[in-house]
């Protein structure tokens, strides 16, 4: 289930950061970024289907860095826009 909580999480990021930013978008990416790395320890790796997991490994490793580039992707059209769809692309390689 956390999985699910994960790549449900990951789109409407996505949505929030691709749509024009204003402070409530901006504060709902950040809300629910810091809550995607909390349901991430939930997941029992050993439950995780084998089709997702290398990919799931992967995330792993790119999450964090995802995050920090929220700083200032944020701030530049085409950076927030790129970062969006990266985050639109996890979620569909998890689902």
């Amino acid at each position: 289930m956390a999985l699910l909580n994960v790549s449900s999480n990951l789109r409407r990021i996505s949505q929030w950061a691709y749509e024009y930013p204003n402070e409530t978008r901006i504060r709902n990416v950040e809300t629910f970024l810091k809550d995607t790395e909390k349901f991430i320890p939930e997941i029992d790796a050993e439950k995780v289907p084998p089709q997702l997991k290398n990919r799931y490994q992967r995330f792993l490793k790119d999450f964090p860095q995802l995050k920090e580039r929220w700083k200032t992707a944020h701030t530049n059209h085409i950076r927030r826009l790129v970062w969006a769809e990266e985050m639109l692309t996890w979620s569909n390689l998890l689902d």
